[in-house]
């Protein structure tokens, strides 16, 4: 079993250099960081990675994760959140009082850069695994238990179907 939690510090190490994530993300809690990395695996799981993975409402995950794919779960983790920061982030302030002018510019094209490096890296290896069959597996063993079942039972194929509808 990996615990998700066990990996907050390696997300936090992906959106901030070591020692500065507080400066950047004050309110944001470790408890917040686990749950971005659940969205993360969800997101992963969504994208058609990691399925035969389970999770826990504690972000325990069962069977465990090999260091890979914890690493990808932190990349899915942390385009999470740099997109939520570029939502956020105020790009220009303005105080003026009493004839004293403060303006002050934040460029956001860095974090933006970050963010699609992390979405084609992503990108990437979903591909990868796309292309070296990771899915074909399951498409294979699918075909070899209908093959089977029909062979040894009286059904045919047809009453093999899931069919959502019922007709």
């Amino acid at each position: 079993m990996t615990d998700l939690s066990d990996s907050v510090a390696s997300l936090k190490r992906v959106v901030a250099r070591p020692g500065t994530f507080t400066s950047f993300f004050p309110e944001t809690t470790d408890d917040d960081l686990t749950q971005t990395l659940m969205d993360g695996l969800a997101s992963a799981q969504l994208d058609g990675m990691l399925g035969d993975y389970d999770m826990d409402d504690d972000g325990e995950v069962t069977p465990d994760l090999t260091r890979p794919q914890t690493a990808l779960i932190v990349m899915y983790g942390g385009a999470i959140l740099i997109r939520a920061e570029l939502f956020n982030r105020k790009t220009h302030r303005r105080y003026e009082a009493s004839g004293a002018v403060f303006e002050e510019d934040q460029a956001t094209n860095i974090l933006r850069d970050l963010l699609k490096n992390l979405e084609g890296r992503i990108k990437a290896i979903v591909q990868l695994a796309v292309d070296s069959g990771a899915g074909a597996a399951f498409h294979m063993a699918d075909a070899y238990y209908i093959r089977q079942v029909a062979h040894y039972s009286s059904s045919s194929i047809t009453d093999l179907v899931y069919d959502p509808v019922g007709e």
